[in-house]
């Protein structure tokens, strides 16, 4: 069966995901690759823990659109829609909390931004008819998604939710300092090459393919040239052009956006302070 999902495309032509051995690219093939991994990680704002809480804008990385366009790519990569519903806007123009006023000055901020994208002018009474309806159905808007999300439409499973949950172990064993009773040493490794040398101890995965460990120890050593090799095999299964990369690589960035963005804490502070 082959999904045509959003951008990408699944191709008819399917392998286990775990039982071939990834070609090997050249640095110089798939040196985009890094580049549009890297674009995609500079849109997660970085996250401090609670010790060190440092309040951070959710959209710093991406300050580049506006505020509409940062909802609409938040919508399309994760299917959640950011704007509250329809029931808040009306409750607060019933108490009088939303006046006249706003809704002018909005719909003026509105034409500004849309420009000539706007197909006719907003009117004041359209917003009010337009809060005052019913909420349609929820649908999801989502239209980026990972492999594993085409896996779990085609078979209505949830290996996306399974993925996250295990990254999230395996980064909560890495990274911690003072809560866990029997802890991992890391012995100063990079947490890819940690991970690497731990996971084929773990079954968790033996139950999807029993080549789990045989494809992680396949792997090369240094996780630059791991994500070249998978991105490669990931462009064998599914129709996903270089330019839409750094979208793909955001989706599942955002699958484990908490860890994520704790980890970007690292990278900022390594440019604050040039170490």
């Amino acid at each position: 069966m082959s999904l045509n999902i959003g951008p990408f495309k699944e191709k008819k032509r399917t392998h286990n995901i775990f039982g071939l051995t990834p070609p090997r690219p050249t640095e110089e093939d798939m040196k985009w690759v890094m580049d549009s991994f890297n674009h995609a990680a500079k849109k997660i704002s970085p996250l401090w823990d609670i010790r060190d809480y440092v309040a951070v804008n959710p959209f710093f990385g991406l300050k580049e659109k506006s505020f509409l366009e940062t909802i609409n790519y938040i919508k399309s990569v994760s299917g959640k829609n950011l704007i509250p519903k329809k029931y808040f806007f009306l409750k607060k123009y019933k108490c009088g909390e939303i006046t006249e006023l706003d809704l002018e000055i909005a719909m003026k901020l509105s034409s500004q931004e849309n420009g000539a994208h706007s197909s006719s002018p907003i009117k004041y009474q359209d917003l009010v008819e337009f809060i005052q309806n019913p909420q349609p159905p929820h649908s999801s808007q989502q239209k980026i998604y990972c492999i594993s999300d085409l896996c779990d439409l085609q078979n209505q499973s949830q290996t996306t939710e399974r993925i996250t949950q295990e990254v999230s172990k395996w980064s909560a064993a890495y990274f911690d300092e003072v809560q866990a009773l029997w802890k991992i040493p890391t012995q100063n490794q990079r947490f890819y090459k940690w991970w690497k040398s731990l996971s084929r101890f773990d079954t968790s995965f033996e139950k999807v393919s029993v080549d789990f460990t045989i494809f992680v120890d396949s792997l090369p050593e240094e996780p630059e040239k791991a994500l070249q090799q998978l991105t490669k095999k990931l462009m064998s299964q599914i129709s996903l052009n270089p330019s839409q990369l750094t979208d793909y690589y955001y989706r599942l960035i955002f699958t484990v956006l908490g860890w994520s963005s704790y980890i970007q804490k690292f990278e900022f502070e390594a440019l604050r302070t040039g170490n």
